[in-house]
């Protein structure tokens, strides 16, 4: 095929661009062919339209991306940033991956009804934390997915390493409204909120490759809406489908890997790509035919352009953030109050042959949720949790001088919200007990580092040196408005003694095995 242009490297090198085999939002791929040797090789073209400031962090993302040797990402064979070559855009000239990328695998397997078996998948993921490991030695990916993962004969190769800043300086005001970098059905849940770019987000966009490997779809449970705020949603909020539930033919094992991978809380995530390695050689593959690891999936060549869907991100909507804090927290509640008890109440369903448990589903209402459970000892278990906000807690106050308002010269409302200790956020609280009012409360403290945050437990009895009008059966399950009054008084001389315990699924079963 005629060449329309000619292309170099700092070699010495010409290259004829021969044929367009991809576009993207940002750039496009050229099928080129080595003039002195006649072999065939990729270029990818990149943004033109950038500042200065984005060039030259492009400039030192590229030097250490150039660096990557490893069977398992792409090797940049030279990249033009636009100054060598006048009138030529920035250019990649990298190997040519013969079989497409796993997005066109994926869509391969979608369109056959397919699915890849327990070996093939192992394989498949142990080539890629080989990969990324060596990519994390130098730089963070920050936009894993699919489409940037390309397959060459019976390898994939990682590849866009180095790319996201200044894919982002370009396609930001149009659809990229979060903090970091990458593409918004990968992004982790810490980066819509943070800028910093670590291994942990590199980690969870894998873990959403890996997911789609093995089921050709998303953990989630409706994708249906796939603008940009819909997807901040499902990440920040929505509790994801386990593995096993969508492929009861995988191991119980391969699920709770890619669930550990997609873990919303930073330090409940994989720390690095060993962890991950270990685990996933608990799986056994001894019946799988190595020599044959990919040949059989690849027969040929998807001929499937990545779609665009800049114009989905338009229609998204803006999210109210009081609604968007209850959800984040109506999601811890779910994954560590209520998954608890429900996986208990099952178990012991399934072992008892007499009385039963009733799990009653949970219910929001407003910025309150609740369930019950009735025990076999027929008493009625109660859980409520209620999400605080600043005005929830207006309050007559009396005149004087308030630090950073000013003086007050006559009564006036003002935000009165009860602190934890060393001046911690309370996020949410609530309690669990039984119908007598026995049991303990529940607070949801801020955590500086996440943006998720830790419950703890108050074992809350009167004080025996204090004199009391009446008796209270103990520990004390206080409601919402006794919270308000005894938690400013924790760990000081009042009517009630509290233990505060980290929580733990021990503390919330035992309750049950207790008065159940």
């Amino acid at each position: 095929m005629e060449s329309v242009m000619e292309v170099s490297d700092n070699y010495g090198h010409k290259y004829a661009v021969v044929k367009k085999i991809g576009s993207g939002g940002f750039g496009q791929v050229f099928r080129i062919q080595r003039q002195d040797d006649g072999t065939y090789w990729a270029m990818k073209t990149l943004p033109t339209h950038v500042s200065s400031e984005d060039l030259k962090s492009f400039k030192n993302e590229v030097s250490m991306a150039m660096q990557i040797s490893h069977a398992n990402a792409i090797q940049y064979i030279y990249v033009h940033d636009g100054s060598e070559q006048p009138g030529l855009p920035p250019y990649i000239i990298m190997p040519l991956a013969n079989n497409g990328s796993l997005q066109d695998l994926i869509e391969k397997l979608k369109k056959e009804e397919k699915d890849l078996n327990e070996a093939e998948l192992v394989t498949l993921f142990h080539q890629l934390i080989d990969g990324m490991e060596a990519v994390n030695l130098k730089i963070i990916h920050r936009d894993i997915k699919p489409a940037n993962i390309l397959v060459n004969d019976n390898k994939l190769l990682i590849s866009d390493f180095g790319l996201a800043k200044l894919v982002n300086s370009v396609t930001r005001n149009i659809a990229y409204t979060f903090k970091g970098y990458g593409t918004l059905e990968y992004v982790a849940p810490e980066g819509w909120i943070s800028e910093k770019n670590t291994i942990a987000m590199d980690i969870y966009a894998m873990g959403i490759t890996f997911y789609q490997l093995a089921t050709k779809t998303y953990p989630f449970k409706d994708i249906s809406n796939n603008s940009l705020e819909a997807w901040k949603l499902r990440h920040l909020t929505e509790v994801p489908i386990s593995l096993i539930e969508r492929r009861i033919d995988l191991p119980v094992t391969l699920s709770q890997i890619l669930m550990k991978m997609i873990e919303k809380k930073v330090q409940n995530r994989y720390k690095n790509w060993n962890e991950i390695r270990q685990d996933l050689l608990k799986i056994s593959t001894q019946n799988y035919e190595k020599d044959n690891q990919i040949e059989n999936l690849l027969r040929k060549r998807m001929d499937i352009q990545l779609s665009e869907t800049a114009k989905e991100l338009e229609e998204s909507q803006k999210i109210n953030k009081r609604q968007q804090h209850i959800q984040m927290v109506y999601s811890q509640f779910q994954m560590d109050i209520i998954q608890p008890l429900k996986e208990f109440v099952d178990k012991f369903n399934i072992a008892s042959i007499e009385e039963k448990m009733i799990f009653h589903n949970p219910v929001l209402h407003s910025n309150e949720m609740s369930f019950k459970i009735k025990l076999a000892s027929s008493d009625t278990l109660e859980v409520k949790m209620q999400v605080l906000f600043d005005e929830d807690f207006f309050r007559e106050a009396k005149k004087g001088y308030y630090r950073d308002e000013g003086f007050y010269n006559s009564l006036h409302q003002r935000v009165v919200r009860p602190k934890y200790k060393n001046n911690l956020e309370i996020l949410a609280w609530g309690l669990i007990k039984i119908a007598n009012g026995v049991g303990y409360n529940i607070l949801l403290l801020e955590n500086k580092e996440e943006i998720y945050g830790d419950f703890v437990f108050l074992l809350n009895s009167q004080n025996p040196i204090v004199r009391h009008r009446t008796s209270r059966q103990q520990p004390i399950a206080f409601d919402y408005n006794e919270l308000e009054e005894h938690v400013p008084l924790i760990n000081t001389l009042s009517h009630y003694n509290t233990e505060v315990l980290e929580y733990s699924d021990e503390i919330l079963t035992q309750f049950l095995v207790n008065y159940g």
